[in-house]
This record gives structure tokens, sequence and C-alpha cells, in this order.
């Protein structure tokens, strides 16, 4: 099968990003650039940057981000996804490649909940091979409560992706539909104020209106392209407000 090619919907900028546990992006990339090598869990709701920012990482190191997801791994036979992992791992090219593995939580699922044996053998294996890996790991999840407690003492960062900020919020809308990320001034007030209140809006929404405006191939007004920023929120059950 041809490889499925990246396509952003929008222009990605770490200044919407929205990194809780104080440590700056730059910093993260620094950190990296000196090692060579680390393990980080990037977590929070759909939507929040956590596969850009890894794009953006490899980008800034120098390095081919591979990309799998657990469906890709995970086999119905026994023994065969701690096979793939171990496949996954030992093949990679630790000097100039990063590993991301998405939707981690179905690998690392806290063992305490396990009922088969081999949902412990698959999280045992994917732990050995964090642990025996000297490149740049990075596993992202959007439930991070249900990770094995193992798995977190591996982790040298774990970083928390949140929501836009309302300032960020102002400005991708102003970026996005008035064409300057700084004209946030020119945004009608009672549009400013429901922004405001939309504190589960998050870079992934604005993605999803954009390309709705590609594929209609029409203009979207201010208030039409906030009445379908409130759709996306309300289909996540962050909005119980009608558009």
């Amino acid at each position: 099968a041809a490889p499925r090619l990246r396509r952003p919907t929008i222009d990605f900028d770490v200044a919407y990003l929205t990194l809780a546990g104080g440590i700056a992006p730059g910093r993260v990339a620094e950190a990296l650039s000196r090692s060579g090598r680390g393990t980080l869990c990037f977590y929070g709701p759909p939507g929040t940057g956590k596969t850009e920012f890894a794009h953006v990482l490899a980008d800034a190191l120098d390095r081919e981000l591979v990309v799998k997801a657990s469906s890709d791994l995970v086999s119905p036979y026994v023994g065969e996804t701690e096979r793939n992992l171990a496949r996954l791992f030992n093949e990679l090219d630790v000097e100039h490649s990063i590993l991301l593995l998405d939707e981690v939580d179905s690998l690392l699922r806290d063992r305490g909940q396990a009922q088969r044996s081999w949902e412990l053998t698959q999280v045992n294996e994917l732990l050995q091979q964090m642990e025996r890996f000297n490149g740049i790991f990075i596993a992202a999840t959007n439930l991070m409560t249900q990770l094995d407690a193992a798995a977190m003492r591996r982790f040298d960062f774990k970083l928390e992706f949140r929501p836009l900020s309302e300032a960020q919020r102002l400005s991708l809308f102003a970026r996005e539909v008035l064409g300057d990320a700084d004209a946030i001034d020119a945004i009608p007030a009672p549009l400013a104020r429901r922004l405001a209140s939309m504190n589960t809006l998050t870079p992934g929404d604005f993605a999803n209106v954009v390309r709705q405006r590609t594929l209609l191939g029409e203009a979207l007004s201010a208030e039409e392209f906030l009445r379908r920023l409130i759709v996306e929120c309300r289909h996540k059950g962050g909005l119980q407000v009608a558009a």
C-alpha cells in the first residue's frame, strides 16, 4: 500500500499549544537535541496538537517521524502483538528517527484491570522495549488515567495538552477568519464573548471547520464560522447550547 501522506488542514503554530507542567516546547526540543534520546508521554483531549507537536520536534531535530497506531501492531494471534512491538523497536534507526506510538492506552493498559494473560504480556513487552530503547520515543493517549503505573516511571517527560486558552481562541479565530492573528480587536464583540466562553475549543476544532470550508468551496462569514465551531464543541459534549 502507498504511504499515507500528512496533509495538515491549517498551519500549525506552537503558539496555539497549551502545555501544562511548566515546560516550554522549546526546552523539550533542546533537551532531546542534547541527549539524542528520551521517552515522552503526550496526553490530553483529541485535537490539542499532540501529533502535530511530534512532527515539530522531528523537524527541529532533523529526524524522520515514524508514526504507528496501536491498531497497526495488535494481532488476534497469541504472541504476534509482542513480536510486532519487538520488531518495531529493533528495526528503528535510532540516530535518524523518532517513534510516535498513538493510542498507546490500548497497549499500556493498567495490568491491574487485565482479565487475560495476553493482556499482561503485551504490556510487559512494551515496557521492556521502552526500558531498552536508546532513541526518542513518544507515546500519545487521550486516556492517561488508564495507563499502567509502571509506564509512568519510564517517561522522562509527561506533557499534558490542554484546550486553547481564551487568548489563543481569539487569535486563531482572527487568523482563520480575518486573515490576521493580531486582528483580535476586529472580531465583533458578541462573537468574542461567545469565543471566550468556549473552554473546550482545540486547534483540531478549527481544522475541522477549515476543512468543511475547503470542501464546500465557499467563504464562511465570521458568524457562520463561529456557529460551526459551536457544533464541533457540541459533538464532543463540550457545549450544550444550541448553535
